[in-house]
């Protein structure tokens, strides 16, 4: 790992709003057999969960993950079982096509909570796609955005107040 420069904890970006999205852990590097009738197809996850102190999360209404066309999901399934066919080829915000990527866009229609706040998938690789970008290179790094939908409660905390009547006043 240390003559690919590879980090072995990859840390993911997020916001800091009050849902933290990660990915589950994959160890890194991912060693690829594709040379196989049965090529490695490494687990990812998607986990939303609270970030901040107070509140939580109410239901999750979209979670959406931008790939590398080189990159697929499959067998996906979310709390409430499979996940359907979330592949979109065109960008859910913009409705554009993308030369380089695709997206999954998972959706609660019913906003049902605690059924979205995990995600796990198998990750295959197009094998035709790999090769041409390995090229000459010893590694490959890709990039993966996931966004989410969500609604959020956070609930106020009672405040006493102490009232007094003001004599100048009487």
């Amino acid at each position: 790992m240390t003559e690919l420069n590879i980090d072995k904890d990859q840390v993911p970006i997020f916001t800091d709003g009050p849902v933290k999205i990660s990915l589950i852990a994959i160890s890194q590097p991912i060693g690829l057999d594709l040379n196989t009738t049965n090529p490695t197809r490494p687990q990812f996850g998607i986990v939303l969960e609270n970030f901040w102190k107070t509140g939580k999360i109410d239901f999750v209404d979209e979670v959406v993950v931008q790939l590398p066309k080189m990159l697929r999901l499959t067998e996906c399934k979310m709390g409430f079982g499979n996940a359907g066919s979330p592949w979109r080829e065109e960008d859910p915000d913009t409705g554009e096509k993308s030369d380089y990527f695709h997206y999954y866009v998972f959706e609660n229609p019913l906003q049902q909570s605690g059924v979205m706040e995990d995600i796990i998938c198998k990750l295959e690789v197009n094998k035709g796609m790999f090769e041409e970008e390995l090229g000459l290179n010893n590694k490959l790094q890709k990039t993966i955005v996931v966004t989410a939908r969500y609604s959020y409660v956070n609930e106020a905390r009672p405040t006493l107040l102490r009232v007094k009547e003001n004599p100048l006043l009487n």
